[in-house]
């Protein structure tokens, strides 16, 4: 029972690494593919479902007023971060590329 539990385990651990590692590479192409006035949906069926939402960024981001919300797609190991902002009319208002050193 407890190999049976260990290679569950790990094929889980494979699959999610696989997923990830292919949605990472894939992000630079897809984060090319949206421009400003896409939609949110749009946005989505372009890029996929984003690995965080913030409601209300800071300015730094994409600076206010135009982004009531922001997603992100990428991750802090490298810290390499593809973003979306939208308006308060759910349509993209910028589209940002960020590496941390």
């Amino acid at each position: 029972m407890l190999a049976i539990i260990g290679i569950v385990a790990l094929v889980g651990t494979e699959a999610y690494a696989g997923v990830r590692l292919h949605k990472r590479r894939h992000y630079p192409e897809w984060h090319a593919r949206v421009s400003v006035g896409d939609t949110e949906e749009a946005v989505g069926t372009k890029m996929g479902s984003p690995d965080w939402v913030h409601q209300d960024p800071d300015a730094f981001w994409c600076g206010r007023p135009r982004a009531a919300r922001m997603w992100l797609y990428g991750g802090s190991i490298p810290p390499d971060w593809y973003l979306v902002g939208f308006g308060t009319d759910r349509k993209l208002a910028c589209a940002e590329h960020f590496v941390s050193p």
